[in-house]
């Protein structure tokens, strides 16, 4: 075992960027790598992180790894008989769970990588456990039975589906469990009790009844309750919380990426086709971009809106590439291996991917997740798949494009604002998108250079002040003051 190819970081002071023009918050324009650690052994399964910053992943093999934020191993678990393609779920105790081929899951002690308890079900398990706030585990096996078990390993209760479950749980606010197996039907269970809310088959819904309608996504949830799941039959599906249809979007290939929310609460999601898909919250098509050869991992969103991604480039070659809100390319880097597993981002903005080949790499100079309500794979780099009830994201998720004369002051269409829940944005033609702090008054205003150009916004979370008296916009920073530009 070993790891090697240390760096420093270069640290920018963070109240040094306050406006960007065109990309928010682009920090850097090229990724750099920490470390990388090689556990000989091919790795499918996406890295998970906890609060300290401790790294698990799982190979082929059986085992399973930890290690430290700078990638010193800890130790190796080695209770697995069989193969491990299981994402780590990290429970809100620091447990860790993780399904396995040998038919069980098992509950392992995160400081000494002992095993606490394992559960043994009718077949393998290839998903990876979802976790609530109160320590209950919820995870579906190849034997069609969706299994919720209390903190010490005793079954909570069980529920038979129709087809195989492969996929990964989805935890809703309202304690609602998200699933689909393998004949396209997306079950909503209570989870208090495993009853059964509502059923939609998607395969009823698919253009080609030949195909494979199996669903292998895990659900992305946002705030407002409506679900996002992906098919092999080509499709992203979009319900409402009660399980009826809203919208779907049809890749050229199947899909086994699960869906990620980004800011103006768009969808993200990768396809066999290869390309990487960005559709607002209607389903309609945003952007799209063509990352190589086949994709199976899912993106995952940073802080200043950002999407990250990693998939095959071809001949045996991944790539990862960064994309800003509007598609465009900021910045890709290569990898000489294949990758099926998801990236993991951090709190503190540490990604963390794993290859086919063994390695693990690790970069720091990344921002963090975005706050908004499923920014990676099973919602955050614990992988607990649990959206809280205290989760809060302003209901304005979306552009505000209208163009009205208020008085002397017109709303441009050229302006938007998006809130996700800690970041408050702003776009305008001339200035391009601005990330803004704090608060203040219900009414601020600025204006571009341009004097046609005047934006007024209602929000109370945007900073800006249009000054009459001196003729100038200017912008008010909590720590710093008044600035006129």
């Amino acid at each position: 075992m070993q790891k090697q190819s240390m760096k420093h970081l270069l640290l920018i002071p963070f109240f040094s960027v306050i406006l960007s023009v065109g990309n928010p918050l682009l920090f850097s324009n090229t990724l750099e790598s920490e470390w990388d650690y090689d556990a000989f052994s091919p790795i499918y399964s996406a890295p998970a992180v906890d609060a300290d910053g401790s790294i698990y992943f799982s190979t082929l093999d059986g085992e399973l790894y930890s290690l430290t934020t700078d990638g010193t191993l800890r130790w190796v678990y080695t209770d697995s008989t069989d193969m491990l393609e299981s994402t780590v779920a990290i429970g809100p105790d620091g447990t860790l769970y993780l399904g396995s081929w040998d038919n069980h899951l098992h509950a392992i002690d995160a400081d000494s990588g002992t095993q606490l308890w394992h559960y043994e079900t009718g077949s393998y398990i290839a998903g990876s456990p979802a976790v609530d706030d109160q320590g209950y585990i919820y995870f579906g096996s190849a034997d069609g039975i969706f299994y919720a078990l209390n903190p010490d390993g005793s079954l909570e209760w069980a529920f038979v589906g129709a087809g195989e479950f492969e996929a990964s749980p989805a935890l809703g606010p309202q304690g609602n469990i998200y699933i689909g197996d393998s004949t396209g039907v997306l079950y909503a269970l209570d989870s208090a009790n495993g009853e059964l809310l509502w059923e939609t088959d998607l395969a009823a819904e698919s253009p080609d009844p030949e195909r494979d309608h199996g669903i292998y996504s895990s659900a992305a949830i946002a705030a407002n309750g409506q679900v996002y799941v992906a098919s092999r039959n080509h499709q992203l599906y979009a319900l409402d919380a009660n399980g009826a249809l809203l919208w779907s979007f049809a890749a050229d290939e199947p899909i086994d990426s699960s869906p990620v929310i980004g800011f103006a609460n768009r969808v993200h999601i990768a396809s066999y086709d290869g390309n990487l898909y960005a559709l607002d919250p209607q389903g309609s098509l945003v952007w799209q971009q063509f990352v190589g050869d086949v994709l199976l991992s899912s993106p995952v969103i940073d802080e200043a809106g950002n999407t990250l991604i990693v998939g095959y480039a071809g001949d045996g070659i991944s790539a990862i590439q960064k994309f800003d809100l509007q598609g465009g390319l900021v910045w890709e880097e290569f990898w000489p291996a294949l990758n099926d597993a998801s990236p993991a981002l951090s709190p503190e903005g540490q990604l963390s991917v794993a290859f086919h080949d063994g390695f693990v790499q690790a970069f720091d100079n990344v921002e963090g997740p975005a706050a908004t309500a499923w920014p990676q794979f099973n919602r955050n780099a614990m992988r607990n798949a649990f959206l809280s009830a205290e989760f809060r994201q302003s209901s304005h998720g979306y552009f505000q494009v209208a163009s009205v004369q208020e008085g002397g002051w017109q709303r441009d269409p050229a302006f938007g604002w998006i809130y996700t829940a800690d970041f408050p944005w702003v776009y305008s033609a001339h200035w391009g998108w601005s990330w803004f702090f704090g608060a203040g008054t219900p009414l601020y205003w600025f204006q571009s250079v341009e004097p046609s150009e005047v934006f007024y916004s209602d929000t109370s979370l945007l900073p800006w002040l249009w000054l009459p008296d001196a003729g100038t916009p200017a912008f008010f920073h909590p720590h710093s003051g008044l600035h006129r530009l």
